[in-house]
């Protein structure tokens, strides 16, 4: 995962969120799913950022032509983990 700058129309994930929430950095969604939905909608965020925490995945991330040019950060200083998706 890569510390990239962030852009102005991105979606905010933390463990502690609630996939009801805006994705926003005071409201983040909880899940990447969640994020990866929020992404696809039209005119959507291209730029997913993830906060510290631990991030269990029930099934392998699945990403496909909507995905193209989306970017997955972690938030600065942060160092969220991805586990799982067997």
């Amino acid at each position: 995962m890569s510390h990239l700058p962030l852009q102005a129309a991105s979606i905010h994930v933390s463990p502690t969120g609630s996939d009801a929430a805006p994705g926003s950095a005071g409201r983040p969604l909880a899940t990447l799913n969640a994020a990866l939905a929020r992404c696809r909608q039209p005119g959507g965020a291209r730029t997913i950022i993830l906060h510290e925490g631990v991030y269990p995945l029930a099934a392998p991330l699945q990403l496909d032509a909507r995905d193209s040019g989306l970017t997955l950060v972690a938030a600065p200083g942060e160092s969220p983990v991805l586990y799982g998706g067997a």
